[in-house]
């Protein structure tokens, strides 16, 4: 796409982020002016339907699992630096803490991954 001046072509926001010298984003207008591809537009939804937050489910049944409990819980706290890391935008502090506390009450009782 760098290379022809007609291209047009979706990326995720990392790979924008990265070749960003050489590429040109397109606005989005949601009806409230255009909203240019940032950081800040991206984490805060401004920038839709472009860029979508990323959602993990699980089952209920599969949260009463040690193992799914225990790998949830550690996505959730390390996803913010694991996102910077791959130059996504990570969640809120208030979104991360507020999905902490729905695992916890979700998991409540169960037990350590058996070694």
């Amino acid at each position: 796409m760098a290379g022809d001046r007609s291209a047009i072509g979706f990326l995720d926001y990392p790979t924008y982020a990265t070749f960003g010298d050489r590429l040109r984003g397109v606005e989005i207008n949601n009806g409230d002016g255009c909203v240019a591809p940032t950081a800040v537009a991206v984490g805060t939804g401004l920038y839709l339907p472009l860029c979508k937050p990323l959602f993990v489910y699980a089952r209920t049944d599969a949260l009463r699992r040690p193992a799914t409990a225990v790998f949830l819980r550690y996505f959730l706290e390390n996803g913010r630096k694991i996102a910077f890391d791959a130059h996504y935008v990570p969640r809120s502090d208030d979104t991360v803490g507020e999905n902490v506390a729905r695992l916890e009450k979700l998991t409540t009782g169960v037990g350590p991954v058996p070694a």
